[in-house]
């Protein structure tokens, strides 16, 4: 869990410094967090694939 919250800082720091605002969000992923999210990350995975 450490190195994913180390990741998180990081990615967020990365983002920062394109003046975005960013937070990190790090779960264990056994609930989701929205119905929407898990869903729209698919179809998002789908067209890049495309």
């Amino acid at each position: 869990m450490e190195k994913a919250k180390q990741l998180g800082r990081m990615a967020a720091r990365v983002v920062k410094t394109l003046n975005k605002r960013c937070i990190a969000v790090v779960t264990d992923a056994n609930q989701p967090l929205d119905k929407t999210i898990e869903t729209w990350l698919e179809i998002e995975e789908t067209i890049e694939l495309l």
